[in-house]
């Protein structure tokens, strides 16, 4: 999953004394609040944590993939039918 980030509008910035203030209005402030809400969430549930043995399976698991099976043999056909179109 890629990371969000929120950039400022240079619109937005005021140089005072050779730094950068952010202006924000209330509007502004609640998208603000929500956004940095959700990064929190998703880094919650993001991050997975592993003992040693645990993490060396999950290792072996990604290192010999199985083969397909039908049904996401299937799942491949319809997306390249539909969406790779």
């Amino acid at each position: 999953m890629s990371r969000i980030r929120q950039e400022s509008n240079p619109s937005q910035l005021k140089a005072r004394g050779g730094q950068e203030e952010t202006h924000v209005t209330e509007s502004e402030s609640i998208p603000s609040n929500t956004l940095a809400s959700f990064e929190e969430v998703v880094h919650e549930n993001e991050t997975i944590t592993l003992k040693p043995e645990d993490f060396r399976t999950f290792l072996t698991a990604l290192d010999a993939p199985i083969e397909p099976s039908p049904e996401l043999q299937t799942a491949f056909k319809r997306h390249s039918e539909q969406v790779l179109k």
